[in-house]
């Protein structure tokens, strides 16, 4: 079951890039020829993620859209639609994308009436 920060969605797209590459800073000066480059660090590029949720009302989905709004600034973890888990990941935020009504539902976490959609910006802290 996809997660994030604990609380089940019904998929996640996308994926966090857990790979750590060298910083690149390039330096350039007007009137001089060339450039200089300067590293900063290794470190992840921030990911983009988007989430379903299924929710019984309209009420519910915005309670879950405050949990994750809370999560933003905090490490959590994130297992995919694959069970693949990444851990210490960063929110740095989280917007809803949209709620939508479903007449008949099927499957899902919680068989709700109410698809909620969020897109996410993460970055892993630690290399794999």
């Amino acid at each position: 079951m996809a997660s994030i920060g604990g609380t089940s969605v019904i998929s996640i797209h996308g994926g966090v890039d857990v790979a750590f590459g060298e910083e690149v800073e390039v330096i350039t000066r007007p009137g001089a020829d060339g450039l200089g480059v300067k590293t900063t660090g290794k470190r992840s590029p921030p990911s983009v993620l988007y989430s379903e949720s299924d929710h019984a009302t309209a009420a519910a989905a915005e309670t879950v859209v405050g949990t994750f709004k809370a999560m933003q600034g905090t490490l959590v973890t994130i297992v995919d639609d694959h069970g693949t888990t990444c851990t210490n990941v960063l929110v740095i935020r989280c917007a809803m994308r949209g709620k939508r009504y479903v007449a008949t539902p099927v499957g899902g976490v919680t068989g709700g009436n109410v698809l909620l959609a969020m897109e996410w910006i993460v970055q892993t802290t630690e290399s794999s």
